[in-house]
């Protein structure tokens, strides 16, 4: 009898003893599990830091890169980033992938800068006499275009119109004709021939409605000189000597985009100005 009833107790020892070593796992798990969410919470952070601070590093210290590219290490060398850096457009369409708002204007350089980042209007400026326009919301249906251009003779000077995406008259303004700008997208050609002149600079407002915006070049070869720069910087924090694994990355990218002199904020006034090279 006695024998049964210290069986009995052992057996219930080792239950007892199973489930606190099966609690005290669970436990332990779960404050391995919490301790490395808030590790990667950490390197995120420092990641993004990163990516942010290598972004700053070239903008403010004019860093030469090698074939586009340059890496950045915090000063505690605990993180780094990875800053790519390409042209922005150079291609026969424009899309800066931001949403303007109604009355405000997006701004496309027809005409190329130097490295210095001055303006160039002796060659290389957009070859065609159309581009197509496409708003991604056409609700209200009409834009305003104005063209900046250097004429052969005289000052520069300025084109402006209305353009109407609707397929009928809008507020007395006839529609313009609408053309394929791809999928969710409605698009209206516009004419910006200058008869010779160095076109410039081709500012665009959507009237009524805010709306993402982008040109499309018109004619064989006909591409639009660079905007800018795309920069994009992969922030990398957690290991980034890749010893134990991956380490935690961070993606941030910005537009650095060759500035606007302050008489072409307002376009309309903007050819009463004198424009040099």
């Amino acid at each position: 009898m006695k024998n049964k009833q210290r069986g009995q107790v052992s057996l219930l020892v080792l239950l007892v003893a199973a489930v606190i070593t099966t609690l005290g796992l669970s436990v332990s798990q779960k404050t391995v599990l919490e301790t490395k969410i808030d590790t990667d919470e950490e390197a995120l952070k420092q990641a993004f830091s990163s990516a942010e601070s290598g972004i700053e590093y070239y903008l403010g210290s004019g860093a030469p890169t090698t074939d586009g590219k340059l890496i950045y290490t915090s000063p505690d060398g605990k993180s780094q980033a990875k800053v790519e850096v390409t042209a922005l457009g150079t291609s026969s369409e424009i899309d800066f992938g931001t949403p303007v708002l109604a009355g405000d204007y997006e701004y496309f350089w027809m005409a190329p800068h130097n490295e210095d980042g001055s303006l160039n209007l002796t060659s290389g400026s957009y070859g065609g006499s159309q581009v197509k326009l496409c708003l991604s919301n056409t609700s209200s249906s009409l834009a305003e275009v104005v063209l900046l251009y250097k004429p052969l003779v005289g000052e520069t000077s300025s084109l402006r119109r209305v353009v109407n995406f609707s397929n009928s008259a809008v507020n007395g303004v006839n529609a313009t004709g609408q053309v394929d700008c791809g999928s969710n997208w409605t698009g209206v050609l516009v004419d910006v021939d200058t008869t010779g002149g160095t076109k410039i600079l081709l500012s665009v407002s959507p009237l009524g409605a805010s709306t993402n915006m982008k040109i499309q070049a018109v004619g064989a070869g006909n591409v639009f000189p660079s905007q800018g720069s795309q920069i994009t910087a992969v922030g990398e924090a957690g290991n980034i000597s890749d010893v134990d694994g991956d380490p935690v990355r961070s993606k941030v990218a910005v537009q650095d985009r060759y500035k606007l002199l302050p008489f072409l904020l307002n376009p309309v006034s903007a050819a009463d100005q004198v424009l040099s090279p």
